[in-house]
């Protein structure tokens, strides 16, 4: 007997929350096909910190402002020593302060290598997290809130007030990446306490949402698409997320947001043989163990996701 396209449906999401309950912590995740608008949903409308996937807006926000004439992508801006974050690409890339830096350069880093220097930069120069957060609201995704540059992010998560330095040295730095990384019942209740915080939150639909926008060109002209799809292709923390189960010669547009209690990824895939577009979100908070494991949860609800659009083709 076949499956009509609601039982189908129902059975790929009974199987998206067995996944979820081998995790400890909240999950959530969204996908629809681009051209047929059908879409599984999970927890879909529950808000969960972005981390590092709000580069996407960041960068949405950014291409927007060069379209609309008042940034340029050889624009070369300096790189000052206020924006430094210890382990940041952008000092390995260009290791002298006070360079200048072009835009395009300073989207590629933060979207390919995560770079929260080249992030901050950005934000300096296209009107912080509020002006990009307002971009959000006008392109009709009010779901997406960018509240804070990544900086203030790490401080308010490692609870290190840093407003009253004019240079966040790199003795602070590593203070707040220590608590970062060291497994502690103090990074428990970081993570746990990040989770609960509305700022920097998405919802999953509202991230894949995004996601199917940009590959559409609703929101960027044809030109910009190309360049943010071709960027997001090249992205060098996700391999192991959405793309982690599926065959090799499918290519995921994405990016991903790790901080502990949150392993994210968000992207766009086409399936072979013209079988259409995938815009997926997977998020998560309060979620706690190997990077590793909760990478293979992302993984497997990918491949769930990737197999129940592949063999359940949307009617003529």
């Amino acid at each position: 007997m076949i499956q009509t396209d609601a039982a189908s449906v129902e059975a790929v999401t009974r199987e998206i929350s067995r996944i979820a309950e081998t995790l400890d912590g909240r999950l959530g995740a969204f996908a629809i096909h681009l051209e047929s608008g059908r879409e599984i949903s999970f927890n879909a409308t529950e808000r969960f910190p972005m981390a590092s996937t709000y580069k996407v807006p960041v960068a949405v926000h950014a291409l927007r402002l060069v379209e609309e004439g008042h940034l340029r992508l050889d624009g070369m801006v300096t790189a000052e020593p206020r924006f430094l974050r210890v382990t940041s690409p952008l000092s390995d890339y260009f290791p002298r302060l006070g360079i200048a830096v072009p835009i395009l350069s300073l989207i590629e880093l933060m979207l390919v290598h995560s770079d929260n220097s080249a992030t901050d930069i950005l934000f300096d120069h296209i009107g912080g997290p509020k002006a990009t957060c307002a971009r959000m609201k006008q392109l009709g995704l009010g779901d997406i809130l960018v509240s804070r540059t990544v900086v203030e992010l790490l401080e308010d998560f490692a609870n290190v007030d840093l407003s009253t330095q004019d240079f966040i040295s790199a003795a602070h730095q590593w203070e707040i990446l220590a608590l970062l990384t060291e497994p502690s019942d103090e990074l428990r209740k970081a993570g746990l306490r990040f989770g609960d915080d509305d700022r920097d939150t998405a919802t999953p639909s509202a991230m894949a949402g995004l996601m199917a926008k940009i590959w559409r060109q609703e929101i960027l002209n044809a030109e910009n698409t190309a360049l943010l799809i071709d960027i997001l292709t090249r992205c060098e923390t996700g391999h192991n997320r959405i793309a982690g189960m599926l065959p090799p010669h499918i290519v995921v547009a994405n990016k991903t947001g790790t901080i502990p209690g949150t392993v994210n990824n968000v992207g766009v895939l086409a399936l072979p043989d013209g079988g259409g577009t995938l815009a997926v979100a997977v998020l998560m908070k309060r979620a706690f163990g190997e990077l590793t494991e909760l990478e293979r949860v992302i993984a497997q609800i990918g491949r769930s996701i990737y197999d129940y659009f592949l063999f359940n083709p949307a009617a003529d």
